[in-house]
């Protein structure tokens, strides 16, 4: 990766969210080859190893630099300087964001750039973000 890693988050999961399309996915996965409708199966079993990847490689990268990296699978990478994070919530939304749980965080970058994430830690998480930048507003906590 090349930069200098101070602590490495990873993502919680939803299980409840995953648990079924997993299932789901692997299930038709299944009938395809049962029935041998190969493309099918392949398809289904492509879009299961996407997912898991999405969700098993999404994690937040605090650097020596004071930058967090946030990065899940090989498709979403973003960098973002911790003096400039303006405020951290605690919320549940639940609109598509690099974050593979329920629980988690509303980081405000600026007026227009924010950032939905979801540490399994959530408060070691903004305990460590402080540290970094102590007038970074807490909401919701």
């Amino acid at each position: 990766m090349g930069r200098e890693v101070k602590h490495v988050f990873r993502s919680g999961i939803s299980w409840l969210l995953f648990g079924p399309v997993f299932a789901l996915l692997l299930y038709f996965t299944y009938l395809g080859i049962v029935d041998e409708k190969y493309i099918a199966s392949v398809l289904c079993f492509g879009s299961f190893l996407f997912i898991a990847q999405m969700i098993f490689f999404t994690r937040y990268i605090i650097t020596l630099n004071d930058e967090l990296v946030i990065q899940s699978g090989f498709i979403y990478f973003k960098k973002v300087k911790i003096s400039e994070i303006k405020s951290i919530e605690y919320t549940n939304n639940p609109f598509s964001s690099p974050a593979a749980s329920f629980k988690r965080l509303y980081i405000t970058i600026n007026k227009f750039d924010d950032v939905i994430i979801s540490p399994k830690n959530r408060n070691q998480f903004v305990s460590t973000i402080k540290e970094i930048n102590p007038n970074i507003e807490v909401k919701n906590n």
